[in-house]
């Protein structure tokens, strides 16, 4: 084979491995497995001040989709927090996933949903939230917990 063939052949091959490393390298930061997960959601900014509405957290995230958009969590926790930054309630479960693009965390396993000042305590299996509104349901086996003194407490400051 002449010089100028082989030079030919070997561009035609380090092209189909810089294609082969490419595809592996994308299809490994599309779809991989990641720590310390924050999806964070912000009230509308005030005096240019952005502060804190909800937060998910999660100890390992793993991307199921190829568009990026669906993330199965690992011991997730779901934060919400008061315009003056204050947590207000959380919830913690095993595993779920959360669904970026529709802002919906979903879960078939345990729920311990409780107050910040943990007067009120709601477990479950199976639930749903939505981040843009807030809103959650424990699906089955759902108790409730509520600290009837504390609520005794505030009934009478309000007299």
């Amino acid at each position: 084979m002449n010089a100028h063939k082989q030079s030919l052949v070997l561009i035609a091959l380090s092209g189909v491995l810089l294609t082969s490393a490419w595809a592996t390298f994308a299809a490994d930061a599309r779809i991989g497995t990641g720590k310390d997960f924050k999806f964070p959601d912000y009230y509308p900014a005030s005096n240019g001040v952005r502060r804190l509405k909800t937060l998910v957290t999660g100890s390992e995230a793993q991307f199921v989709t190829n568009d990026n958009s669906v993330i199965v969590l690992k011991n997730p926790r779901l934060e919400s927090y008061a315009p003056d930054g204050k947590v207000e309630w959380t919830a913690t479960s095993p595993e779920c996933t959360v669904n970026i693009r529709t802002k919906e965390v979903r879960g078939d396993t345990n729920l311990i949903f409780q107050t910040a000042d943990e007067h009120f305590q709601q477990t479950g299996v199976g639930f749903l939230w939505q981040q843009t509104n807030s809103v959650l349901v424990i699906f089955d086996q759902s108790h409730t917990r509520i600290d009837k003194e504390a609520l005794a407490d505030n009934s009478r400051l309000k007299q």
